[in-house]
């Protein structure tokens, strides 16, 4: 559970600061303006807010079945498939679908604390969560600058953060299967 955690963590961060680092440069590249570009950063970081409002009902509606990380990793991947195909086109859709899957920042740290019993396995869960997700996380907005420049182009970085969608789910699904830390570790 502690690695599927960190894993998740990891996933939706390097997503998340890939997004914000690099999204209005490959709508740039893609044929937006860099006003329109930075506009559709704006909705995607708009939308995460009553996406983060609405989380406490729909983990309560979804409770340990794996809707809400795989809606998250697919909401991910269908925005960067969309930025892939036609970056300049309905861009305003896969902001929105990007900032649904940023979702995945609040849901991940609410289920660190749904996932231990003690206040000392949260904390234990939490520093090692975070202290491995942000390494991993890191790794995001350096490999989208180091693929997009050895390119020349966002369409492979594109496809990297693509694919990275798809562990959101894959980790999120362990996460959320209603068991606490202390169970595994006794």
């Amino acid at each position: 559970m502690a690695w599927a955690t960190a894993l998740c963590f990891g996933a939706q961060s390097a997503q998340a600061y890939a997004q914000f680092g690099w999204f209005p440069a490959i709508l740039h590249d893609g044929g937006l303006s860099s006003g329109a570009a930075g506009a559709m950063q704006g909705l995607l970081s708009a939308v995460g807010i009553p996406v983060t409002l609405a989380l406490p009902a729909l983990i309560a509606w979804a409770g340990t079945r794996p809707v809400l990380p795989w809606l998250f990793a697919a909401t991910t991947m269908a925005g960067w498939a969309g930025v892939l195909v036609a970056p300049a086109t309905a861009s305003w859709m896969w902001a929105i679908l990007l900032g649904v899957g940023g979702g995945a920042f609040t849901w991940t740290l609410t289920m660190i604390g749904r996932s231990a019993r003690t206040t000392d396995g949260t904390a234990a869960l939490s520093g090692f969560a975070q202290s491995v997700g942000y390494v991993v996380a890191g790794l995001g907005p350096l490999g989208t600058g180091l693929l997009h420049d050895a390119t020349g182009t966002g369409t492979v970085p594109v496809a990297m953060l693509l694919a990275i969608g798809f562990f959101i789910g894959v980790f999120g699904t362990v996460v959320n299967r209603g068991q606490y830390l202390e169970d595994e570790l006794a």
